[in-house]
């Protein structure tokens, strides 16, 4: 990857040729978000939303919807757009899902915006032929019960953390650290001496419990 967010595809002898796909993007940035929520180094999400931001200069049409290459690649008969969930999810629903799950951690509106628009597209499709659109689909459910956000903040994050990721909570992000952040989730949230866990629906937080056991009696 490059200062700017561009991803090659390969490497050999100190030179990249080809130039990174969607699907590149797409499934790198969700890799960097699950980095991040398993062990709250803001740099996984930092470099998750530099591979957003490049997909939306480079990738992005409010018409046509995610392109699976980028607008200056020079040389191609046409730019196609990969839609049908198969054995691998289809990039654009990929694309869609790293949206939805940096918008929890960001509050950036617009790529909550962008991956609703891109959900809303399908969903016709969604219902008549799910076999084919199911990542598209966990998606629409996202949005019709709602996100769930997990908080935990103070020394003990790691270990709280580390004991709440051992239970089943799909449609749950993670968020947090041992110190106070510039995160929407994470900011102000950070007391001296205490470890916090805020359980989260859409944003909007409970108040915080001490413990594990108190945090699963909230959880949905």
């Amino acid at each position: 990857m490059d200062k700017n967010g561009k991803l090659w595809r390969n490497y050999k002898e100190g030179k990249s040729t080809i130039s990174g796909f969607l699907d590149d993007y797409a499934f790198l940035g969700l890799a960097c978000v699950k980095m991040y929520e398993s062990n709250f180094d803001e740099k996984w999400l930092d470099m998750a939303v530099k591979l957003a931001n490049y997909t939306l200069i480079h990738f992005y049409d409010t018409t046509a919807g995610f392109y699976y290459n980028a607008a200056e690649e020079k040389g191609l008969m046409m730019r196609p757009t990969e839609v049908y969930d198969n054995v691998i999810p289809a990039s654009s629903s990929a694309m869609a899902h790293l949206l939805f799950q940096l918008s929890a951690h960001t509050n950036n509106n617009r790529y909550e915006a962008i991956a609703k628009t891109s959900v809303l597209k399908w969903q016709p499709l969604i219902a008549r032929a799910a076999s084919s659109f199911s990542n598209w689909a966990m998606l629409y459910q996202n949005f019709l019960i709602g996100s769930q956000e997990i908080v935990i903040v103070g020394e003990k994050a790691e270990e709280f953390r580390k004991e709440l990721q051992h239970y089943y909570l799909p449609m749950t992000s993670f968020a947090g650290g041992t110190k106070d952040s510039n995160l929407p989730l994470v900011e102000g949230r950070f007391s001296k001496g205490e470890t916090l866990i805020y359980i989260c629906k859409d944003k909007t937080c409970l108040l915080p419990v001490k413990s594990v056991k108190e945090a699963l009696k909230l959880l949905n």
